[in-house]
């Protein structure tokens, strides 16, 4: 039968989930400090937007569509290293074949 005392000490005598308190966590011994460093760093957030406002014209014009404009769009936020130079070996804004 359900007793919610014996779920509340179960609760806090697991050591199933870690400690996790965002900048101080490890995995594998190595800091992860670094990483959030450096995704708010100016430089990163500047080319992101241009990734984003890159990959939205560029789906736009590729396929005449706001669906695809949206999606490149997204994507180039989320994957500015990735997606403008995918862009431009595709020709920017050159429509598909």
């Amino acid at each position: 039968m359900y007793n919610e005392q014996s779920c509340d000490i179960a609760y806090q005598d697991s050591d199933w989930m870690p400690e996790y308190d965002g900048v101080e966590a490890n995995m594998g011994g190595q800091s992860l400090a670094g990483v959030d460093a450096i995704y708010q760093s100016p430089g990163w957030q500047l080319l992101s937007v241009i990734g984003m406002a890159t990959g939205a014209y560029h789906g736009y014009k590729r396929n005449n569509s706001v669906g695809w404009a949206i999606g490149w769009g997204l994507l180039g936020g989320m994957f500015p290293i990735i997606t403008i130079p995918v862009s431009i070996a595709q020709g920017y804004g050159e429509r598909a074949r």
